[in-house]
């Protein structure tokens, strides 16, 4: 690859990062309001529009298999999802008994639970396609961009995993080193089972888990 070719593959991914990750601010909020129309919305308009074009750049340039996104084996799914989504809760509860006994004036957003039957459905749908989205640009895409720069074994999946952690400042320190720490988590099983779809769904289930137990 030219040195061209890399520096706009570089731009790229940095582009789409601003677009889509971000944090549009950096303080944290006390309460995190639900919405089925907001949720609606940003499935269906950033979500799911977001995610097909990172499955085109990847596999339109040929940057990865299709059995990355594809879950051609069964096994390798379920060994993706059912060793994700416990150590996430894990790391989950063990970052908030640290951040209770280190930091207990330190608050941390409060979600507002879906009331009604519909409301459950669309969160269902919306943290589904929030983890196939994240998923897909931190453990397939931005890795791959960010090799094409540097050589260091493990650093572009560091760096990555960096990024998504920085994507959840809203969420305090706390909530930044849970999204780094499971983020490296999310790193070592896919690389592993080499199934995109099962730490996806993994991460969907744990979003869904966090709305369930706010």
């Amino acid at each position: 690859m030219t040195s061209i070719n890399i520096t706009a593959s570089i731009i790229e991914a940095f582009i789409l990062y601003i677009l889509f990750f971000f944090p549009a601010y950096t303080g944290t909020p006390a309460f995190i309001p639900f919405s089925v129309y907001q949720e609606l919305f940003r499935v269906f308009v950033y979500k799911t529009p977001a995610f097909f074009l990172v499955f085109y750049l990847l596999n339109g340039k040929n940057l990865c298999n299709k059995s990355d996104i594809a879950p051609r084996q069964g096994l390798r799914f379920l060994l993706a999802f059912f060793a994700a989504l416990p150590v996430l809760c894990l790391i989950s509860v063990c970052i908030s008994t640290a951040a209770d006994f280190f930091s207990p004036s330190a608050s941390s957003p409060v979600l507002e639970k879906p009331g009604s039957a519909i409301g459950w459905l669309v969160l269902s749908a919306s943290c589904l396609a929030t983890g196939l989205l994240e998923e897909t640009f931190f453990r397939v895409y931005l890795p791959k961009r960010l090799s094409d720069v540097t050589v260091a074994f493990g650093l572009p999946l560091l760096l990555s995993t960096a990024l998504f952690a920085f994507s959840h400042l809203y969420e305090g320190p706390w909530g930044v080193a849970n999204a780094f720490l499971s983020g490296l988590f999310l790193c070592l099983v896919f690389a592993k089972t080499k199934n995109l779809v099962g730490i996806a769904m993994a991460h969907g289930a744990y979003n869904f888990l966090v709305y369930a137990m706010s």
